[in-house]
């Protein structure tokens, strides 16, 4: 899944996204903003759990 970044396109979102990818820790991120407070995010790791 990619790392979708509509506010800031800047180089932090971009280094955060592959940092995200490179762990080896499953990381989910969500939107508590939106209903349900969906996964927006999930790195390889987390899929390999699921």
């Amino acid at each position: 899944m990619d790392f979708i970044v509509e506010k800031d396109d800047g180089p932090i979102p971009y280094v955060l996204s592959q940092i995200l990818d490179a762990s080896i820790t499953g990381i989910t991120l969500s939107d508590p903003d939106l209903p349900d407070n969906p996964i927006i995010y999930a790195n390889a790791a987390f899929e390999l759990l699921t």
